[in-house]
């Protein structure tokens, strides 16, 4: 198992973890806006992307980024036309999201590791 593949997953669920309980917290802070904010410009796409098994970290991280961007903007267009906008909704969704891709990233290593 390569170390560009083990990472995402495990560090990916802590800082979706992190956010969904910072957001709970309802708390102003710039901690918690910095947060928020790397989770919204990486999160998302590391889910999809850590599934891709890339070896070069730096490749894994553009592609996060870019489809974040774009899985940010895809759930606010389709929360907009649906209900309205929610900031609290569409966090919810894109930390579900992730935390679902995070879990199977993790659950493949633990498996690739296992086999190996």
């Amino acid at each position: 198992m390569r170390l560009a593949n083990a990472w995402p997953g495990p560090v990916l669920l802590g800082v979706a973890l992190a956010v969904a309980v910072t957001a709970l917290l309802d708390e102003p802070s710039t901690g918690r806006t910095l947060l928020v904010s790397v989770f919204l410009l990486l999160g998302p796409g590391l889910a999809v992307v850590g599934l891709l098994e890339l070896e070069d970290p730096w490749a894994l991280l553009a592609l996060a980024f870019g489809l974040s961007v774009a899985l940010d903007t895809a759930v606010a267009l389709v929360l907009v036309y649906i209900t309205g906008w929610s900031p609290g909704a569409g966090l919810a969704v894109l930390v579900v999201g992730s935390a679902g891709g995070a879990l199977a990233q993790t659950f493949r290593a633990s498996r690739a590791g296992g086999a190996g």
